[in-house]
């Protein structure tokens, strides 16, 4: 077992510091507006804003020369993807600002 409480699905409105998912080993990792906590040996990936749940599969490079990845020596040889939790929030920064419109 991966995960110890349901996961926020693909889609679903959180609001910020909502718990995404509660994690014994880090299956999901943390993405845009999503922090992550360790409380108690427990990996918890968090909302960091208000906004809607989107998660991704990015294709990762690992470095087998790390000893926590040698445990995946034995795939070297076909590509490597980690699901990333992200949160779209539903008001953009007012930060940045259009410079060229494509």
């Amino acid at each position: 077992m991966y995960a110890k409480r349901n996961i926020e699905k693909d889609g679903e409105v959180v609001r910020k510091d909502d718990l995404l998912v509660n994690q014994f080993r880090m299956n999901y990792h943390p993405g845009l507006n999503v922090y992550y906590e360790n409380d108690r040996g427990e990996r918890l990936l968090r909302a960091h804003c208000d906004g809607v749940v989107k998660i991704t599969r990015e294709k990762c490079d690992p470095d087998f020369e790390q000893e926590e990845m040698k445990v995946y020596e034995y795939r070297k040889d076909v590509d490597l993807y980690k699901l990333t939790f992200n949160v779209v929030p539903f008001e953009m920064s007012q930060k940045h600002t259009l410079r060229h419109e494509i």
